[in-house]
């Protein structure tokens, strides 16, 4: 028997702080799998929440629809467990409760002598995610590095310099690339072009400009993409967690900022761009600006709510359901700029959903 790790992808972090419901993640994902996909039943043994609890699925002495090919395994079967949320980088951040289950859970199976395999070992896809090193998680389901290794450093004495290597360097590329600092491949090797990037970052906001990324760097970097990450989420312009990482969700969420305020959609969060940002937070307070919500229907029977959520999902959105007196709604998004209800209106209905912004 071995123990195949997969995440989720959606439903994600986002998700799970929306709707803290396990059943309800777990129905929702059995539904799309035996009445979209056509499977006899949910594809996973076990589903690995956020607070770090599992949840049953398919029945254990069951083949899981885990990966192709290798579903079967010896004559035995595989154990598949789903972690509910997206750890590619730049996405949810894999730590806390829900990581010390998923090392505990990999330790029994490791201890036994049973392989560990990543559903992105034999399957064209990141899953569980490009944040989760293999090598590392193995260290650390055997005791070699402490856990907290493999997570961006928030408070951080990591010292990175050429040279160096790894996970936390990969993140330290990934934010000069976003803060717009050119010339940085993300390739996990800090190399004379990773440094002369950490300098002139460091010439930017005052620091020793030594091209060595100690805690003065990191930390200060780290403060200025959270707090980017915390007013954009305030806006209304999504990026998920607040980790401390220019991820893909983080450029997104800056291009939208930029186009729904007259400026060039880089993703790039210049000067003008972050000034915008501060008075548009400013404003914000003061004025306490209405949500635009999108709503893709209104129905009276919460089953036919629930089958529009399953087909939203299905097509990459997002989508909750919103009881508002005898009507069960469905909702896409809520945002902070009526133009950005109506991008994604647009989207909506070029994929076949009639959709306002209320």
């Amino acid at each position: 028997m071995e123990l195949h790790v997969h995440h989720t992808w959606r439903p994600d972090h986002l998700n799970w702080r929306q709707r803290p419901d396990a059943q309800y993640w777990q129905n929702s994902m059995r539904n799309y799998h035996v009445n979209t996909l056509g499977w006899e039943d949910i594809g996973q043994h076990v589903t690995l929440t956020p607070d770090g609890k599992f949840i049953t699925g398919r029945s254990f002495g069951r083949q899981p629809a885990s990966i192709k090919g290798y579903n079967s395994i010896n004559g035995g079967i595989p154990f598949m467990v789903e972690m509910l949320g997206n750890f590619d980088i730049g996405n949810d951040k894999f730590e806390g409760s829900q990581k010390a289950s998923i090392l505990k859970l990999a330790k029994w199976f490791d201890d036994r002598g049973k392989y560990i395999r990543f559903h992105r070992e034999n399957a064209s896809k990141t899953c569980p995610g490009t944040g989760i090193d293999k090598a590392q998680f193995m260290r650390e389901v055997r005791g070699q590095i402490s856990s907290g290794d493999g997570e961006p450093n928030n408070n951080t004495s990591t010292v990175l310099k050429i040279g160096s290597r790894g996970t936390e360097v990969r993140y330290l590329q990934m934010n000069l690339n976003g803060l717009g600092y050119k010339g940085v491949s993300i390739d996990g090797i800090y190399g004379a072009g990773t440094a002369d990037a950490v300098r002139r970052f460091q010439a930017a906001y005052g620091l020793s400009t030594d091209g060595i990324a100690g805690p003065n760097t990191l930390n200060k970097m780290n403060s200025i993409i959270r707090g980017l990450q915390s007013n954009l989420n305030k806006l209304g312009y999504n990026v998920g967690s607040i980790d401390g990482v220019f991820g893909n969700s983080t450029k997104n969420a800056v291009i939208a900022f930029q186009r729904d305020n007259g400026f060039t959609a880089d993703g790039i969060p210049g000067k003008n761009t972050f000034s915008k940002i501060e008075e548009a937070i400013k404003n914000k307070d003061s004025n306490n600006n209405k949500l635009y919500r999108v709503q893709t229907g209104a129905f009276s029977n919460k089953g036919n709510a629930q089958k529009l959520v399953n087909e939203l999902k299905s097509k990459g959105y997002d989508a909750i359901i919103v009881k508002d007196g005898g009507l069960y709604k469905v909702q896409t998004g809520a945002f902070s700029k009526r133009g950005s209800g109506d991008n994604l209106v647009a989207q909506l209905k070029k994929d076949g959903f009639e959709a306002i912004v209320l």
